[in-house]
């Protein structure tokens, strides 16, 4: 949705009618000044008429100097990438040609210019301070990769060749211009940015390629953090967009991969680096599919023709006409490279639409359309045309409309003669009044001082200010209670904080980080959008207060010339007055975008480790347990053994008794068991305490975070809103000076009319007729001029 406010729409509206008009606007220049030149240099002018004259001239050099800046020129592309990421193909899509060698291995080595040239011309290339010339894609394109892989023998990988300039064949001059520049891995790093540098300075549009299957690499990341300062001082962001190329390569996973996804974590990337790349648009595209599509269908319609059908019957391209089986699709498939290739991957292209996305009946309009080259190409020519072109008119305009009211006043003698004595005496008095009105300009201005003075600054000042401390107030407000949330959400677990005071962190530690990080951000966002309409507020209102007093000042002055001319009796006076030209103030400025850039929220492992150890504590319990000791005790056994004496052994003898039992001590071991009690350690990690001390941890660093924005945001827009006012203050300086400088012109035309001298007179009327045959011819280029400027906007 492109949202205009109406002096933008006047602007655009004035654009489109200056560039129509503009081939005729330059003739006009040309032949008014060289009929002035003819004319001043056959006329014997009196010294005050030949300084008029010469002094229309000049405005016409200066008109003409304007005029050539605004010359239409195809816009103007640098091509930017590393090897591998299919930049050469896009720039063959750009140029619908085959001229970029594709090789992936080699690197471009210098930076080549493709300039549009008449439709009939061969292909011209300027190189080593020769001119060669081609008539096929095929014989510049092998040219040019020997001399790639020249380079690359002679001095090794990356090796930097002379820039090389191409003026190829192309109807009505539409084509691009586009620069292919060395990519960020060659060798040669000084070189290349100095190269990137100037290429960014004098391109209307910068894309930079990037791989599908491999981008942000290390040479690409590195590339955009050190050229970020030059797309800065140049103003020149609106200029970049990325497109991830070889999208197509998605079909070859087990499962598609999700292009939005892709293109999402590029652009989340590009807000991290360090400086920020914020809201850089971002493409997908397979410019070899659109590319091949081109070559294809000029197959298809060069077939219909030689089978006398209609070539321009759609659909050209649908699954049966590229079905394997089909008369076509035989047809090619023992035809050589490149038809051969082209046909099989529209072919194959067709299925993964049908099998892919579901669409039944793919055509080449779909094939188009999800090569995603058709929205690059219009994105393209709307920032070319819109953006880049409109600053180049609204210069020319602004500094060509000083010099159309120079020669309109200088002219205005031309009407000055045969006035009555009467009206003469009108004339000197109303002189006498512009003497006067000079004065009047710098009374005016000096009622607008005020409203241009530092306390007005101060006030602005003060006010964004407030606007920045409850802006600040409510981030951190907010941004307490949706961490609190985030917190809920994330769900820790003992066994998490257990992990972090040992160290570790886990998975959802990186969640929290993001999640606040991104909710940061938004605050932030809100708080920069509300601060830069604050800005916006405040020098609308200082903007409409100047113009008001600019407007009270021209009020004054047209009051004191309608006393006179109320006096004027004769009608070529009161049209002298009605012509008379001022300066206006202008309606409206350019606003300037303050930048902020958003760090990266993150709890380090440290401050982890340190609230999870608090979060930490030691439990004991009370357990019994059963243990044993090791007892003797004195037991009897019986033990049978001989009686003592003579007997005892004679009864034995003659198998008598001579046995007794005797109980025999002895000592048994036993275990004896008894209660023992002891005390077991339990870790306990308090999870609501770890999240309570986190909580805080947060609000510290996110007030910290919040601060360090919102005073880089403060100090951003209080620029901007100086810079705006001292921008309207040169302008009352500049205005002022131009009244000044007219009014002294007119006195001196008037008093110049008035002059009673004969030989004064005769000069004069001798002049005039040279005058006035230049204002004559002046006319039609006044109201052509006139009719861009100012036709009332319809609609």
């Amino acid at each position: 949705l492109d949202v205009q406010k109406k002096s933008e729409i006047k602007k655009s509206l004035i654009k489109e009618r200056f560039r129509k008009n503009y081939p005729e606007l330059l003739k006009e220049v040309k032949d008014n000044k060289n009929f002035i030149e003819s004319t001043v240099a056959n006329a014997k002018l009196n010294p005050e008429s030949k300084e008029r004259a010469e002094k229309i001239v000049k405005s016409f050099d200066i008109m003409l100097a304007e005029f050539e800046k605004a010359k239409s020129r195809p816009i103007r592309i640098a091509a930017m990438g590393t090897k591998k990421a299919g930049k050469s193909v896009v720039i063959n899509s750009l140029l619908k040609r085959d001229y970029a060698p594709t090789s992936s291995t080699l690197p471009t080595p210098n930076t080549i210019k493709y300039i549009p040239a008449e439709p009939d011309s061969p292909i011209i290339l300027e190189y080593e301070g020769k001119e060669y010339e081609f008539h096929t894609d095929k014989e510049i394109s092998n040219f040019i990769g020997d001399e790639f892989k020249r380079a690359q023998k002679i001095t090794g990988e990356g090796a930097g060749l002379q820039d090389m300039t191409i003026y190829y064949p192309c109807d009505d001059l539409n084509g691009y211009e586009v620069w292919d520049t060395p990519g960020p891995n060659v060798a040669f790093t000084k070189e290349h940015r100095a190269n990137a540098e100037a290429c960014i300075k004098e391109v209307d549009v910068c894309i930079f390629v990037m791989n599908y299957s491999n981008h942000l690499t290390n040479d690409e990341v590195n590339f955009l953090k050190d050229i970020h300062s030059t797309f800065k001082e140049n103003n020149k962001f609106y200029s970049l967009f990325i497109t991830v190329n070889r999208i197509d390569e998605r079909y070859k996973d087990a499962e598609e991969k999700s292009v939005n996804r892709i293109l999402d974590y590029i652009s989340g990337r590009l807000e991290k680096l360090d400086p920020p790349y914020k809201n850089i648009v971002i493409f997908g595209t397979s410019a070899l599919q659109s590319f091949y599509l081109d070559s294809v269908i000029d197959l298809v319609k060069a077939e219909r023709k030689l089978n006398g059908e209609d070539e321009n019957n759609l659909p050209l391209v649908d699954l049966e006409s590229f079905d394997k089986r089909s008369p076509f699709r035989k047809k090619y498939r023992n035809q050589p490279d490149p038809s051969k290739t082209q046909v099989s991957m529209i072919s194959e292209l067709l299925d993964k639409l049908y099998e892919f996305h579901g669409i039944d009946e793919p055509t080449e309009k779909e094939l188009y359309a999800l090569s995603g080259v058709p929205q690059l190409l219009k994105y393209t020519r709307y920032i070319g045309e819109s953006k880049a072109d409109m600053e180049i008119v609204n210069s020319v305009i602004g500094k060509c409309e000083t010099e159309f009211a120079t020669v309109n006043n200088a002219l205005l003698v031309t009407d000055l003669l045969n006035l009555t004595e009467q009206d003469k005496m009108r004339l000197r008095e109303l002189a006498e009044l512009i003497k006067g009105l000079s004065r009047e300009v710098d009374k005016a201005i000096d009622k607008v001082r005020p409203l241009m003075n530092e306390d007005k600054i101060h006030a602005a000042f003060y006010s964004v200010s407030e606007t920045v401390k409850n802006q600040r107030q409510y981030a951190k407000r907010g941004a307490v209670e949706r961490s609190r949330l985030i917190l809920e959400g994330i769900g820790f677990t003992s066994s998490d904080v257990e992990k972090m005071s040992k160290g570790s962190q886990p998975y959802n530690i990186t969640k929290m980080n993001q999640e606040v990080g991104k909710m940061i951000l938004g605050f932030n966002k809100q708080s920069f959008q509300r601060l830069d309409n604050a800005k916006e507020t405040i020098c609308d209102k200082h903007i409409s207060g100047v113009e008001s007093g600019i407007q009270n000042a021209q009020s004054t002055i047209s009051k004191k010339t309608e006393e006179v001319k109320s006096k004027v009796t004769n009608s070529t006076a009161k049209n002298v007055l009605e012509s008379f030209k001022v300066p206006e103030f202008p309606s409206s400025l350019d606003r300037m975008v303050a930048e902020f850039e958003n760090a990266d929220f993150n709890i380090d492992n440290s401050s982890l480790h340190r609230n999870a150890q608090n979060a930490h504590r030691v439990e004991y319990e009370t357990k019994t347990k059963t243990e044993y000791r090791e007892k003797t005790r004195i037991k009897y056994r019986t033990e049978r053994r001989k009686k003592s004496g003579i007997l005892s052994s004679i009864g034995r003898f003659f198998g008598m008794g001579g046995y007794e039992d005797v109980e025999v001590p002895y000592e048994e071991t036993f275990s004896e068991p008894y209660e023992v009690s002891y005390q077991v350690s339990h870790d306990v990690y308090n999870v609501e305490k770890f999240k309570n001390s986190i909580a805080w941890e947060l609000q510290s660093r996110m007030s910290k975070v919040i601060d360090n924005t919102h005073d880089k945001m403060e100090e951003a827009v209080k620029e901007d809103i100086k810079n705006i006012f001292d921008d309207v203050k040169d302008q009352c300086e500049e205005i002022s000076n131009s009244y000044r400088k007219l009014f002294e012109d007119f006195e001196k035309d008037i008093n110049m009319a008035s002059d009673e001298t004969d030989a004064h007179k005769k000069a004069l009327e001798r002049d005039i007729e040279t005058l006035r045959s230049i204002k004559d011819k002046l006319q039609p280029f006044f109201k052509m001029w006139n009719d861009i400027l100012y036709s009332e906007v319809k609609g």
